[in-house]
C-alpha cells in the first residue's frame, strides 16, 4: 500500500501505510521494510527500522542472510547507514554504562 501511495502521490494514504508499517516491524519483515522505506521516501519508516534493529539485542543477527546480502549487493549506501545505527547505538549504550558506573 505504502509503494502504491508513493507513486500516485497519495499523502494521506502514505501516512497511514507508514504509520502502519512501523506498527507492524519484526524480524522477518525488517530488511524488506527497510528497503520499501528508502524507495519510497518514508524517512519515518526508516528511522523506525533501524531503531529496531539496533535495538533488537539482536543487531548483529540482521547482518547475516540472505535479506541482507541482497541489501547489501543492492544498495550499499543503505547497508552501510545500517551499520552506522548498530554502531551508534552500542556507542551509547558504551557510554551510558560507562557514566552509570562512574568509569570514564
Amino acid at each position: 500500500m505504502l509503494q502504491i501511495a508513493h507513486s500516485y502521490h497519495l499523502q494521506g494514504l502514505k501516512d497511514i501505510s507508514e504509520e502502519a508499517a512501523v506498527a507492524t516491524i519484526d524480524e522477518n519483515n525488517a530488511i524488506d521494510r527497510l528497503l520499501i522505506a528508502e524507495q519510497t521516501s518514508s524517512p519515518k519508516l526508516k528511522a523506525a527500522i533501524l531503531r529496531y534493529i539496533a535495538a533488537s539485542g539482536e543487531g548483529v543477527d540482521f547482518l547475516k542472510g540472505q535479506k541482507w546480502e541482497k541489501l547489501m549487493k543492492d544498495n550499499t549506501k543503505l547497508a552501510m547507514e545500517t551499520y552506522a545505527a548498530l554502531f551508534e547505538l552500542a556507542r551509547l549504550t558504551i557510554l551510558s554504562h560507562s557514566e552509570a558506573t562512574g568509569q570514564h
